[in-house]
């Protein structure tokens, strides 16, 4: 319980230093500092005006088991899934939800990440929301990160599913003796997902 709680605090802080960097930045000396710390999931859109809901017809075929994501747990390292998993480090990183979505009336996707972790504990749930961009090679767009974070499991929880509502992205945890507890999250103006409450 305690790891979780320092494992929250410290994703916690992090997500709130991006922030603060990027409001720090006024544009006028050279690269967004905020774009250049987040790393391959630079932020495309600000938050302010993002729009997120289902999808509203069909998205671009990526494969999404056989790419390179980058770490919102470890400062936007990337790593590389093959045939949907990857050893990184000690831990085990497998492909999970890949959820359809539309973001300010483009097609968008959510894909949800588990990272186990090899000395045990807890896994973290590593969410990344994409876009996507016509490609150089032809007409087939490629995804583009928009937004990411890293989520610590709730070991109390019996399961965790992810979703995408009108104007959210939403983690439901399920629980033996309590209802189910939805956190909606939001994507922020410096490339990080935001819990925005239930």
């Amino acid at each position: 319980m305690i790891v979780q709680l320092i494992i929250f605090i410290v994703v916690t802080v992090l997500a709130a230093l991006a922030i603060a960097a990027f409001q720090d930045d006024d544009g006028g000396d050279g690269p967004d500092k905020a774009s250049a710390a987040a790393g391959p999931v630079a932020p495309q859109r600000a938050g302010a005006g993002t729009r997120i809901g289902p999808a509203a017809g069909s998205v671009p075929v990526a494969d999404w088991a056989d790419r390179t994501y980058s770490d919102p747990s470890a400062g936007g390292a990337g790593f590389t899934l093959t045939d949907g998993a990857a050893d990184v480090g000690s831990d085990r990183v497998t492909l999970g939800e890949v959820i359809p979505a539309n973001l300010d009336g483009e097609p968008a996707v959510v894909v949800v990440l588990t990272r186990t972790p090899g000395a045990g504990g807890p896994p973290t749930h590593l969410v990344e929301l994409f876009t996507f961009a016509a490609g150089n090679a032809g007409p087939t767009p490629s995804p583009v990160g928009v937004a990411a974070v890293a989520v610590p499991a709730d070991p109390r929880a019996v399961a965790t599913r992810w979703a995408v509502g009108n104007d959210a992205i939403l983690r439901i945890r399920s629980y033996v003796d309590s209802p189910d507890e939805t956190t909606r999250y939001l994507p922020g103006p410096a490339g990080v997902l935001v819990p925005v409450g239930p």
